[in-house]
């Protein structure tokens, strides 16, 4: 292990679960590229530039309650809210460590792959639990907004003129 962890939403109501990185290192698992080849009849393909993919991110884990006997089934009950929708859509996460890249940014949660699990002996429940939690940049749709003198000229012509935001 590396080091701890936090995933924190940034929503309410916050979701927030601490752990420690697991035995292989967060790293960038896409997000990079954006070429397309375009085929035309009879000649070399064209490269095209179309924009790339957000960033997405493997970060292993390891929710432990081993040496304390303390059971995780909250954590992992938590982290598993924070992949689903509350309201239109799950949270935004903010990650926090020293040791996983890009914490500057801020993410969803793509997919949690389960590992191995270790249960206590008298209630069943986990006592730590190996996941790889998937990570996709977040990023905010771009907004249409009529402004308000593009409105009132419009308005007389019958047109209407969007600005991105």
């Amino acid at each position: 292990m590396v080091g701890r962890v936090t995933f924190r939403s940034k929503t309410k109501p916050v979701l927030t679960v601490e752990c420690w990185l697991g035995a292989e290192r967060a790293q960038v698992t896409g997000g990079y590229g954006g070429w397309e080849i375009v085929e035309r009849p009879r000649k070399t393909g064209v490269t095209q530039w179309n924009g790339r993919q957000p960033y997405t991110m493997s970060v292993p884990i390891l929710i432990d309650g081993f040496s304390e006997r303390e059971e995780v089934e909250s954590d992992c009950f938590t982290l598993e809210q924070m992949a689903l929708p509350w309201g239109k859509e799950p949270p935004v996460i903010k990650i926090i460590s020293n040791a996983v890249p890009h914490t500057d940014l801020d993410w969803v949660v793509a997919n949690i792959e389960w590992g191995e699990a270790i249960s206590g002996k008298f209630n069943g429940k986990r006592i730590r639990q190996e996941a790889t939690v998937v990570f996709l940049r977040y990023n905010a749709a771009d907004k249409l907004q009529l402004t308000a003198a593009a409105h009132a000229r419009n308005k007389k012509k019958g047109d209407t003129l969007f600005r991105i935001r």
